[in-house]
């Protein structure tokens, strides 16, 4: 019998099972939430797990989700006996309900293995739904064709967790899905403040090297080309009289919180120096750093912050633009000789070795440089 025969047939048993627990008005809908939910399930997987359990799983989820208010997020955490080839075996399940969104599943994955937990099965279909008008399921539908997409996700940890624990482990979820929320919902908001700070920059250009200002023209634009994850802006107003005087004006994503658009919690542990202060003021348009917070979202590292200044027509600083979030996978794979800004940096280093880039020592240079912590060359 071939794999997705096999596949089949497990579904089929699935749903018809499900059928026999739901009221009549109710089985089109459950029968066809049953074969969406383990549809991207391995055969693997389904196999190694009982047909009872598999049934009982599929119809606690959908009892979890069938009433849901559309905007708020259902979650739950419990311990349950299955049987895993002939054999009992505890497990803690965390399930979520969700409008689908972007980030969801790795944040949530994340937040699960900064708890020091590890995951043994995610199981994640987006289904089209439609509920009624008390936000009950009434019916299931390819995601693509419906109006509302939401996320159903199962996760499961090997053993049982003390009831301190799933309280810990849940307050943790609520916190990065809460960012996660934040940051989707305000994408396009700093996509376009981005957008004015580029527009800032070709109108007013600071009174320095028009090379350098069209090199960072053309990083911004870079950026919001998809290689830059937007989870968090702020705009500050600037008294140049007191450098350390940064006044919070507009908090997007992660920062929309008054007391989070704080550069004290941004980067916690970090002193303003004389030095800093003093590249605060220099009219070099743009400052890439490290926040000293780590992200929720998408994955658990310290966050990326890229300031802009903002000029006025005198070519004086009146304004930052701060946004927060993380390179993307792409602009640590792609060529540092590609990225704007960076390749400015290699040629400058190239430069000052006096190595010609197609002689063996230029090629060596160009070697380390490439495959020189990104993170570091930014």
């Amino acid at each position: 019998m071939s794999e997705l025969v096999e596949k089949q047939r497990i579904l089929r048993h699935i749903a018809t099972h499900i059928q026999e627990r739901v009221p009549t008005a109710e089985k089109t809908a459950a029968e066809a939430f049953a074969r969406a939910y383990y549809a991207n399930v391995s055969l693997r997987d389904l196999t190694e797990t009982s047909l009872d359990s598999l049934v009982a799983s599929a119809d606690a989820m959908w009892r979890f989700s069938e009433v849901r208010t559309p905007g708020h997020t259902k979650i739950r955490i419990y311990s349950e006996e299955c049987t895993t080839q002939n054999c009992p075996v505890l497990k803690t399940i965390v399930e979520i309900v969700n409008d689908n969104m972007p980030f969801l599943v790795d944040s949530l994955i994340g937040a699960i293995n900064s708890c020091g937990y590890a995951i043994n099965l995610v199981i994640h279909p987006v289904m089209g739904v439609e509920r009624d008008k008390n936000h009950k399921l009434v019916k299931i539908e390819p995601p693509l064709s419906a109006s509302q997409a939401e996320s159903f996700i199962h996760c499961e940890i090997l053993g049982t967790l003390s009831p301190e624990k799933i309280d810990a482990l849940k307050q943790e979820i609520v916190r990065t899905l809460h960012d996660v929320k934040e940051a989707v919902n305000d994408w396009e908001g700093m996509r376009a403040r981005l957008r004015e700070a580029i527009t800032n920059l070709k109108e007013n250009a600071p009174h320095n090297s028009t090379e350098e200002v069209e090199e960072t023209v053309a990083f911004l634009e870079w950026i919001e080309e998809g290689h830059f994850t937007f989870l968090g802006f702020c705009k500050y107003s600037f008294i140049a009289e007191e450098t350390r005087h940064l006044v919070a004006q507009e908090g997007l994503g992660i920062l929309r919180d008054p007391l989070k658009c704080n550069l004290a919690h941004i980067f916690s542990g970090i002193d303003l120096t004389p030095a800093n202060r003093r590249y605060i003021v220099e009219p070099d348009p743009l400052i890439i750093t490290k926040a000293s917070q780590i992200s929720f979202v998408h994955r658990r590292d310290p966050m990326d912050a890229i300031t802009v200044k903002k000029f006025d027509s005198d070519g004086n600083i009146v304004a930052f633009y701060q946004f927060i979030g993380l390179f993307t996978s792409v602009a640590y794979n792609q060529s540092a000789l590609t990225i704007p800004f960076l390749r400015r940096k290699v040629k400058r280093i190239l430069e000052r070795s006096g190595f010609p880039g197609q002689w063996h020592d230029g090629k060596t240079l160009i070697h380390i440089l490439e495959s020189f912590p990104r993170d570091e060359l930014f």
